[in-house]
């Protein structure tokens, strides 16, 4: 007997231990995967257990699912799958999750009626083959927990997806960048070692700001870029200091190039979960400049691991926590000035004063957040607890303005010009916004700095705090910015809806130009508006309505961020709209009838706001 237990001993001892995860690397998308045979690609892909470090190489890992190219390590996002339209994709998929059925989604021609999914079962392996169909970005994803659809797809099975893109069938292929957003939200384990966190975390090519890679142009390059979302939430996706032409939207299935005439130019454009977009900009003035998503959610600085407040203490990189106060969804863009660069000249201005303050009252537990221009006197004067003062700022297209920004806060702060071209320095993001060494600072309290602009195009944009510590953008530091042409400066005929405020579902803090209960409004019959929808809620966008008598009036289309839309693009319909965060829409709107019109502002739990627009008979003399 004892000889035996001496022998199971020795036995277990030899045993081998299991063999740790393998550590998943960020792909790049720079270089595709397998192996092309004349027309015909032959890939083989390996669903795996792996360990992933979104943040840095020395962070606590994560364990997740992700592919790996047979003989290769996993990767976040998985291999890049890029063929000619008429090849042939052969690809051999092995499940080696230790229990889990994998059900793979994407690998059929494009574009395609349904999506035909591939079961395998663990420890198998199956081969599909398909033509890659029209050209154009897709792309494939897979579920261990039977997920219906990208959107419900939340656990360790989440990083399984990647980019699969159709080139032109000849010719040659431009230059492009290739961008996955990867999303995930994992439960802490009881069962495993203590700490084990929960973690939400959100990453684009595997890495999350600040450790996303750095992208460098010089000043008039082409840049092409393609964005793909396998994550289970929309991304407003906002450029920096540019438009950006949409060149592309897909679907799950299927991919939409539109014609020249049909390119919108945005700077912010949403990517729903499962779709892409390829965009092309021209990068026109030297400088840094940021990408990123705008919800504050996905860029927030508490997205580092562990997150603030735990016991377990930070860690720390070369590169410092979290520069510029953020982490996730974000790129660096640097771009290097033309030989023989010369900076724009000295101007005279039109000198301009904004005042920023607290206000004696809270916004979501935070001390409200006032905006003055010009007169600091007007602070409050007719404020209550519901409402937070979000003056508009009118400028003139083409009229070089300098605007004094003055901190009365007792924290720093910062303000973002959103989506008006203008020199990288003043663009609001310290310690980033501008070129080598000068760099923009923090606005102290107590302290000011002046923003110098030109605007070279009327339209409706945005300013906001750029400081993503949770509580300025919220509490009140936000409001419309109108560019006007000198020849029309009539502000009333201008009818302002601004999303603001926090977060679901906490829907009460929605504000609606700055106030829990708007006031009504008051028109004419026969004058027409032009309705500047404006979203910069902190987290939320929403849907909306304006009708009379139960129902949708007509309006006309007219601009998007800014930029005005194409004539075809100006289209009369339903008064309906969605807005999204860091998005503006312009429309015109002739009252035909008088009586009481709604606005109702709504998301997928009813109405949140509503707002009442009388119209009455025109004057008569």
């Amino acid at each position: 007997m004892r000889s035996a237990a001496v022998l199971l001993l020795c036995l277990f001892l030899a045993a081998p231990s299991a063999a740790p995860l393998p550590e998943a690397s960020p792909n790049t998308n720079r270089k595709a995967a397998g192996r092309m045979s004349r027309d015909t690609l032959f890939v083989s892909l390996d669903a795996c257990l792996a360990l992933w470090r979104p943040d840095e190489m020395d962070s606590p890992p994560m364990e997740i699912q992700a592919f790996a190219e047979a003989g290769a390590a996993p990767s976040i996002p998985g291999p890049l799958l890029r063929v000619r339209e008429g090849n042939v994709i052969v690809a051999t998929i092995k499940n080696s999750l230790p229990d889990s059925t994998l059900v793979l989604h994407g690998f059929v021609p494009h574009p395609a009626s349904r999506d035909d999914t591939i079961q395998v079962k663990p420890g198998a392996q199956r081969t599909v083959t398909f033509s890659a169909g029209a050209r154009g970005t897709y792309t494939y994803w897979a579920t261990s927990t039977s997920a219906p659809s990208v959107d419900q797809r939340f656990w360790r099975d989440s990083p399984l997806g990647g980019a699969l893109v159709v080139d032109p069938a000849t010719g040659p292929i431009a230059e492009d960048r290739i961008f996955v957003i990867t999303q995930i939200d994992l439960d802490g384990d009881s069962t495993k070692p203590k700490p084990n966190y929960e973690r939400f975390q959100v990453a684009i090519n595997g890495r999350a700001w600040p450790h996303t890679e750095r992208l460098s142009y010089t000043q008039g390059d082409s840049v092409r870029m393609r964005w793909v979302n396998t994550g289970w939430e929309f991304h407003p996706m906002h450029l920096h200091g540019f438009y950006y032409r949409i060149d592309s939207r897909s679907g799950a299935l299927a991919d939409t190039l539109y014609a020249a005439a049909d390119r919108r130019l945005v700077v912010t454009e949403r990517i729903n979960p499962g779709t892409t977009m390829s965009m092309t900009w021209v990068p026109e003035r030297p400088g840094n400049w940021l990408m990123h998503c705008h919800i504050f959610a996905h860029v927030e600085p508490d997205l580092v691991y562990p997150f603030p407040g735990d016991t377990v203490p930070h860690f720390p990189s070369p590169t410092g926590m979290h520069p510029m106060a953020m982490s996730g969804l974000i790129l660096g863009i640097q771009v290097k000035p033309l030989a023989g660069y010369v900076a724009p000249a000295p101007v005279a201005r039109r000198a301009v004063r904004m005042d920023i303050r607290h206000l004696p009252f809270l916004v979501d537990g935070t001390p409200a957040i006032s905006v003055a221009f010009g007169d600091t006197a007007t602070f409050g004067a007719t404020t209550q607890p519901h409402d937070v003062p979000v003056p508009t700022l009118y400028l003139t297209k083409d009229e070089p303005v300098r605007i004094w920004v003055v901190n009365h806060l007792p924290t720093p702060t910062a303000v973002h010009w959103h989506g008006i071209e203008l020199e990288s320095y003043y663009d609001g993001v310290p310690g980033w916004s501008g070129i080598g060494k000068h760099l923009e600072p923090m606005i102290v309290p107590g302290d000011s700095f002046a923003v110098e602009m030109t605007p070279p195009r009327a339209g409706t944009f945005i300013y906001h705090s750029h400081m993503e510590n949770g509580h300025d953008l919220a509490a009140g530091l936000y409001g419309a910015l109108v560019v006007q042409d000198a020849a029309a400066r009539d502000t009333t005929k201008d009818i302002i809806v601004l999303l603001g405020g926090g977060d679901p579902p906490l829907y009460h803090s929605v504000y609606l130009n700055g106030s829990l209960t708007p006031a009504p409004r008051a028109l004419t019959v026969g004058v027409t508006y032009r309705v500047r929808v404006v979203g910069i809620a902190e987290n939320i966008g929403a849907n909306g309505v304006l009708t009379y008598r139960a129902r949708p009036v007509k309006w006309r289309r007219l601009a998007k961020d800014g930029a005005d839309l194409a004539e075809a693009a100006r289209t009369t319909g339903d008064a309906m709209f969605t807005v999204m965060v860091g998005e503006t829409y312009d429309y015109e709107f002739t009252p035909a009838q008088p009586g009481d019109y709604f606005l109702e502002l709504w998301r997928a739990t009813g109405v949140v706001k509503r707002q009442l627009w009388r119209v009455s008979p025109p004057t008569t003399r």
